[in-house]
């Protein structure tokens, strides 16, 4: 949900009874939306990104650009060594104001301002002088771009319009007469949110749920005592302690007021608004930044799947034609036993086939002898020999490289952690598929992630959820008696099962081949084959991308995928 202006004013207020006096040791800039204003007491995070803008204090350490941005050299110029006089919410905006006393070119103590505008896709990072004239801003917007107003150096700062939209904070008659002037056919809380500013959608639902018990409540269908109840509702909501909620296991929503609406869902409670942001971010960034890196990789190996595909095409199409060739040198022979009837000049030659029975028309280059004509025919034969034994050889290293793609597109699929997909992106570097980037630090060792570990029966299982693992389970972990086992014909981990001096019972064997279907491209199939052999029956090819292994003497068990 957005950062609305009740949750805003708590925040505020915690922040300048945390931070008022303090001084910016540091200013740092981690993405290009998102400034880190270092002192004593704390860090304070500013992020006007388009998924997650929000003001609040922050534990998380992330990492910073080699070269700083513009933007963070002109506010380390201005602010470096500045003291917080106050965090202040403007009005009922989604604005805070961070005002702070710093000294100018030539010492004299001045105040200047970072306006930090929470808005959601519009939200941005202003700097202004003592004036209240902007220095710069992280974006920049002309009045032809905002429509309203310039965010430009030199120009005066003025606030976002409200449309029209009336503040909530100026008590309950005023929300009864925006609510009033609502267009019919709106739901009551899309009227709260569509005439008040700095008020979410929950809020809104939250004050027609208290009155109505529901809310679906239509404006029309609301009369003047229902209106008058959901306006002072809506006015009395004062902060009880920040909250997350949670709907099926998930962080759905955070609010600093207590939630009626859902019933009788899980709340995480919390002892600050800063906590209460963090944690609910945390969750959600993680899962966004897993989301954005998973597609990244995703197009680089979809990309060289649609070029393997095409290749396979065009070999295979070259194979077809090559398969043509033997005639060429029938033709040549045909040329060769019938050269005393060719005439200098003649287009073709019509001769008995003495290869296929019956007569052959063949077409000849009237600007060669009748011998240049045959030992052209055997050039194209001796050519598309050629040509089909490398077309051949490549077609099948097509096939290879295809399976190996398809292996990393089914693990990018099954990725549950930004460690997961770093390791998927460090097997493609490692393969040829990426560059691996540059970076003027000195970087930390890298280690392989763990395998999955499963235990059945007192037997160990293992499971490789991406090629890196399957080769570190087949190739490191295993040992001459442990089974291996891998879905047949089909992208998917590596299982095996460590030996324990026994034969290994059917029920194990069938539980690790249903982890292997649950692990494949097929997991969504009722019934999958599964190959399984001793492991020194497995064997790695020279040169052989990641995970790509051969094996025989193996049996094969049909198996439904092992749910969770």
């Amino acid at each position: 949900m957005p950062l609305d202006a009740i949750v805003l004013r708590h925040a505020a207020n915690e922040l300048n009874a945390k931070l008022c006096g303090a001084s910016i040791d540091k200013i740092y800039q981690p993405q290009s939306y998102e400034i880190i204003l270092s002192t004593r007491r704390g860090a304070l995070l500013i992020s006007v990104g388009g998924f997650a803008p929000r003001i609040c204090l922050t534990q998380v350490k992330r990492d910073n650009p080699t070269v700083p941005p513009m933007f963070t050299m002109l506010l380390r110029k201005h602010l470096a060594g500045a003291s917080i006089i106050a965090i202040e919410q403007e009005g009922f905006e989604r604005i805070v104001r961070i005002r702070m006393s710093t000294r100018n070119e030539l010492g004299d103590r001045v105040e200047k301002s970072l306006v930090c505008e929470i808005m959601g896709r519009n939200s941005n990072i202003i700097l202004t002088d003592e004036e209240d004239k902007i220095i710069d801003a992280v974006r920049r917007a002309s009045i032809e771009v905002n429509g309203a107003r310039a965010v430009l150096p030199h120009f005066k700062y003025t606030t976002p319009p409200r449309g029209g939209r009336t503040d909530p904070s100026e008590g309950s008659v005023a929300i009864f007469d925006a609510i009033s002037s609502a267009a019919p056919g709106m739901r009551a809380d899309e009227a709260l949110t569509s005439t008040l500013f700095g008020v979410s959608p929950l809020i809104a639902r939250e004050a027609v749920y208290r009155v109505t018990g529901d809310t679906s409540l239509r404006i029309e269908e609301a009369n003047a005592a229902q209106k008058a109840a959901i306006a002072a509702a809506l006015a009395a909501i004062f902060r009880e302690e920040p909250c997350c909620i949670i709907l099926k296991n998930e962080k759905r929503d955070f609010t600093t007021v207590r939630i009626t609406q859902y019933g009788d869902c899980a709340v995480e409670r919390f002892d600050s608004v800063s906590e209460m942001l963090e944690s609910f971010y945390a969750a959600h960034e993680s899962a966004e930044q897993l989301k954005a890196r998973a597609a990244s990789v995703s197009k680089i190996v979809h990309n060289n799947l649609s070029r393997v595909r095409k290749k396979k095409i065009i070999l295979s199409q070259t194979l077809r034609d090559a398969e043509n060739g033997g005639k060429y040198r029938e033709w040549a022979d045909i040329i060769t036993a019938n050269i005393y009837k060719i005439k200098p000049r003649d287009t073709e030659l019509t001769a008995e086939d003495f290869y296929n029975g019956g007569f052959v028309t063949i077409g000849l280059d009237a600007s060669k002898t009748a011998a240049q004509n045959a030992q052209n025919y055997y050039k194209k034969y001796n050519k598309s020999k050629s040509a089909q034994k490398n077309a051949s050889q490549q077609l099948e290293g097509a096939a290879e490289e295809e399976k190996y793609l398809e292996s990393v597109e089914e693990a990018i699929c099954s990725v549950e952690t930004v460690s997961d997909i770093e390791e998927i992106r460090r097997e493609l570097v490692r393969e040829g598929y990426l560059r691996e980037e540059r970076t003027a630090r000195k970087k930390k060792k890298e280690e392989t992630q763990p395998p999955l570990r499963f235990e059945y029966e007192g037997y160990e299982i293992f499971v490789g959820r991406n090629n890196t693992q399957n080769d570190y389970i087949t190739l490191r972990l295993s040992r001459a008696n442990d089974l291996w086992l891998h879905t047949k014909n089909i992208p998917g981990s590596h299982v095996l099962i460590k030996y324990r001096g026994e034969p290994f019972p059917d029920n194990v064997v069938e539980y690790a081949a249903s982890i292997a279907a649950a692990h494949s491209k097929a997991k969504h199939s009722d019934r999958i084959a599964v190959d399984y052999c001793p492991i020194k029956n497995v064997r790695k090819p020279n040169g052989a991308k990641s995970g790509m292994v051969v094996y025989d003497g193996y049996s094969t068990a049909y198996v439904a995928p092992l749910t969770k």
